[in-house]
């Protein structure tokens, strides 16, 4: 079955070859607007799985489209001819991706096969989880889903101090750079995370099970070798194990803790 599109884009040459691009890349264009109020009084009526639209617009610009069309749980994709548009464009939860101009048909291919990897059979609804735009190991931006995250940590690879180390429940990690768990727990939902000693933060969705005495925690993912970002702090030959961490006593961590988890 075809993806159904809307094209959003105010100058009429570039909102021809968007649709010129989507029908080669086997879309199906259920409408092309040239304005943006247009398509905000029609957006009620309509039925489509995926939003291609440009950023810079006069009244209503591409993020507050893509903010109103996120309320309803519609990804989008955006297209911009200015690349500092793209870091603004990326903080919604609903951008798949964000296309600088000139768009192609190969550009547009990608993009879609992000989307049929991001949404899958799950639909529309899937995108309104909550992500975070991170800056990651070497010099790039990650959209990591929070609800994937297992636990956050030290990286031991780096001298400096200032990175972090990021393990998702689906056993994938990240090099997370210009950042402090004191920031990181401001982005986190303080009902599933919580910092466990000074160097760790871990989510509720990857408790495995605590000691009775709540000195340590065990995950529900695994050790993964890591190049050395990540020394396991209990047994250095645990890859391939369950995490295990020590809850510490210190600044009433296990304290708090226990009482964020009973």
């Amino acid at each position: 079955m075809k993806i159904n599109v809307v094209v959003l884009d105010d100058e009429y040459t570039s909102l021809q070859a968007l649709k010129s691009y989507c029908e080669k890349a086997e879309l199906n264009v259920v409408n092309a607007y040239q304005s943006p109020t247009e398509f905000i009084s029609q957006f009620d009526t309509l039925k489509f799985d995926l939003l291609i639209l440009d950023y810079s617009m006069p009244l209503h610009n591409g993020l507050q489209v893509a903010e109103l069309v996120n309320s309803k749980g519609y990804p989008v994709i955006f297209v911009t001819g200015h690349r500092d548009e793209l870091h603004k464009a990326w903080d919604l939860a609903n951008c798949i991706d964000c296309l600088e101009k000139p768009v192609t048909v190969d550009k547009l291919k990608k993009s879609i096969a992000k989307y049929k990897n991001q949404v899958g059979k799950a639909g529309k609804n899937e995108t309104t989880k909550d992500y975070l735009l991170l800056d990651t190991y070497p010099n790039q931006k990650s959209k990591i889903a929070v609800d994937e995250i297992a636990f956050i940590t030290k990286c031991n690879s780096d001298t400096s101090n200032n990175d972090r180390y990021l393990q998702t429940l689906n056993q994938k990690y990240y090099r997370l750079t210009k950042v402090s768990l004191e920031d990181l727990l401001q982005k986190l939902p303080q009902e599933k995370f919580i910092r466990i000693n000074k160097s760790t933060i871990i989510s509720m969705n990857a408790i495995g099970s605590i000691s009775k005495n709540f000195e340590t925690i065990q995950l529900k993912t695994d050790y993964i070798d890591s190049k050395g970002d990540f020394i396991p702090p209990l047994d250095s030959k645990a890859i391939g194990k369950p995490v295990l961490f020590i809850i510490s006593d210190k600044e009433d961590y296990r304290k708090d803790f226990k009482n964020w988890f009973l």
